[in-house]
């Protein structure tokens, strides 16, 4: 079974989730120093300085006793760690701990629900059947988030802690959970499509351009069309000019649908 997965989150960007290998390592110990200081009590219950032994048995992970995936998104500068879930099977081999960091940036995003979805899709592949989370009672972030994913989550609570049991069957709340969550991840991602900040009218003529766009783009309330900018020699050797409407103060390139 490959353990790579692409999942769309709220904010329209797609994260991709895959099993942390050995070269991994000082990206995802880069992850774990980016957090910050609320995140890291959060994760670890308590201080923690961020070493090598923080990847024991997180990197290549064999998946019948240790599973572990990591949340990668690519930007400006390339691809990064944004995200690491692990789990370490149990005495009670129908359970195992299950732990979650989510960049603090990107906390509320979904990322945390797709990591447990999606690590626990890779945990019931090996037979396991309840995740167990010790999460500090004052972490309301992550027990939404268990209580987000759709599975079936029982809550018991002890010294300032509160044991979580996420019961990782895909019944059918939960495959209506997911349903829910795909439909609003690709909603949000052609939002930028339909509701563009920047147009581009590719072929219009020279001197008709703005009322061409006014009749057909002013129904829209498209705030795009403030500064008409016009290309007098197209590289593609177009016969006629090609007009860009710009947002002022926007960049061409940015978030920009192409009308013809």
């Amino acid at each position: 079974m490959s353990h790579v997965r692409d999942v769309i989150l709220r904010h329209g960007r797609t994260l991709r989730l895959r099993p942390p290998l050995p070269d991994d390592a000082e990206a995802v110990l880069d992850f774990f120093r980016r957090l910050d200081d609320q995140s890291l009590y959060m994760r670890f219950h308590g201080t923690r300085r961020i070493g090598q032994d923080i990847l024991d048995g997180l990197l290549d992970p064999d998946w019948s006793v240790r599973g572990a995936l990591i949340g990668i998104l690519r930007g400006d500068t390339g691809e990064e760690v944004v995200a690491v879930a692990s789990y370490a099977r149990l005495r009670d081999p129908r359970l195992a701990e299950a732990a979650f960091a989510v960049a603090t940036d990107l906390q509320g995003m979904g990322v945390g629900t797709r990591l447990v979805e999606q690590l626990a899709e890779a945990a019931v592949q090996e037979g396991i059947e309840t995740f167990v989370a010790d999460v500090m009672a004052e972490n309301d972030a992550m027990l939404q988030v268990f209580a987000d994913t759709g599975y079936d989550v029982e809550r018991t609570f002890e010294s300032g802690e509160i044991q979580v049991r996420l019961r990782i069957a895909a019944s059918d709340r939960f495959l209506a959970a997911v349903d829910r969550r795909d439909h609003t991840a690709v909603d949000r991602s052609l939002e930028s499509f339909f509701r563009p900040q920047t147009v581009a009218v590719i072929g219009a003529f020279a001197g008709r351009t703005t009322s061409w766009c006014e009749f057909h783009f002013t129904p829209f309330k498209f705030s795009a069309m403030e500064r008409p900018v016009t290309v007098m020699h197209s590289p593609c050797r177009w016969p006629w000019s090609s007009s860009v409407f710009i947002r002022s103060g926007m960049p061409p390139a940015s978030n920009m649908s192409l009308a013809t």
